[in-house]
């Protein structure tokens, strides 16, 4: 009868896959939503307004604005104009020409060897017929503190919220920004004031699938 046998190195390496099946958190291997939201608070649906369509009354919960024309629009407030429809909700932001938002309700720290992605939507429209420029370029940042890890610039040219703005980041360990407060800001860069960046769907992900520990662990560096 013969009897089979496997290696040490074989069995030792088999045992340690196991432990770490065991040791590693469910939560390490999976997407994090860190942050999420389509600016749906507070609710504006006919709300009485005052000046330029309320601009300078409104704000956004969960971030801060660089100019107090910037606002959220509902897409059903009558007392509104140049309103558009959102897929994303009934409300989006507004954002002012040469102006933006910054988140101010994010808490988690940048950590190293973790991939952030922030995903959204854009568009632009005239402040009166809500009709969108040929070209409007809307700027993305991520930032940590108030430093900016990445960004990106992208023209739109539609007011449906059909540019899907994607934007990733990934840390390693000699990072100068580890331990800082994750954020996002959005900026309208053109001068023309006759017409707003548009976005909405908003959605900032961690994946800590591949850590720095894992990558030290298999392959020693």
């Amino acid at each position: 009868m013969k009897v089979y046998t496997r290696s040490l190195p074989f069995v030792f390496c088999t045992f340690v896959l196991a432990l770490l099946c065991c040791a590693v958190p469910a939560d390490a291997l999976t997407n994090v939503v860190i942050f999420q939201t389509s600016f749906e608070s507070p609710a504006l649906t006919n709300q009485a307004v005052e000046g330029v369509g309320g601009l300078k009354v409104i704000g956004i919960n969960g971030w801060s604005r660089e100019d107090t024309y910037t606002y959220i629009w509902n897409e059903n407030n009558t007392n509104i104009t140049g309103r558009v429809p959102t897929p994303y909700g009934e409300q989006y932001a507004a954002i002012w020409s040469e102006s933006g938002i910054v988140t101010t309700n994010i808490t988690d720290r940048l950590q190293p060897g973790v991939t952030y992605s922030l995903t959204f939507n854009a568009g632009n429209a005239n402040t009166e017929s809500g009709a969108p420029m040929n070209s409007i370029n809307y700027l993305a940042e991520l930032l940590a503190g108030t430093n900016v890890l990445t960004s990106v610039s992208f023209p739109t040219a539609s007011n449906d919220f059909s540019v899907n703005g994607v934007l990733t980041y990934t840390p390693d360990g000699t990072n100068a920004y580890l331990g800082e407060i994750i954020g996002i800001r959005f900026a309208h860069t053109s001068t023309d004031w006759q017409y707003y960046m548009l976005i909405d769907n908003v959605k900032l992900e961690a994946d800590e699938s591949v850590s720095e520990w894992g990558t030290t662990l298999f392959l020693g560096e």
